[in-house]
């Protein structure tokens, strides 16, 4: 990964700790707001372990996070989520994380319609 876009893309995401999740598989389409952090090149998303999200991911890990405060910028980060075994850095126990190993990140518009700028990390 390019470590000057990586870079970036931290920048931007460093102003979240919540996203929207959508996730879409055997569990239908699924759209819910979820916690995350930054660690490395990843993205560690926190998800009850009863989320239908993890079936979803399960058979197609491709996932988007949204972000949800619209006073910052606003982007959408496309990626591949890997559910990890162990969540012993999950911040409750009831947890699971998903790593999610970013593809792409696009800048929306100020009105969240369209893309004004994609960053390509892979």
């Amino acid at each position: 990964m390019n470590r000057h876009l990586w870079r970036q893309v931290e920048e931007l995401l460093a102003g979240h700790d919540r996203a929207i999740l959508t996730t879409c598989g055997v569990a239908e389409p699924q759209v819910s707001v979820a916690a995350f952090r930054l660690e490395g090149n990843s993205v560690l998303v926190f998800l009850p372990g009863t989320s239908d999200h993890l079936f979803n991911l399960e058979a197609r890990p491709n996932l988007v996070l949204l972000s949800t405060d619209t006073a910052l910028p606003r982007w959408e980060l496309h990626g591949s989520g890997q559910i990890e075994r162990e969540n012993g850095t999950a911040p409750h126990p009831w947890q699971v994380i998903v790593r999610v190993q970013p593809l792409r990140l696009h800048l929306l518009s100020a009105d969240g319609d369209h893309p004004v700028e994609t960053i390509d990390l892979v």
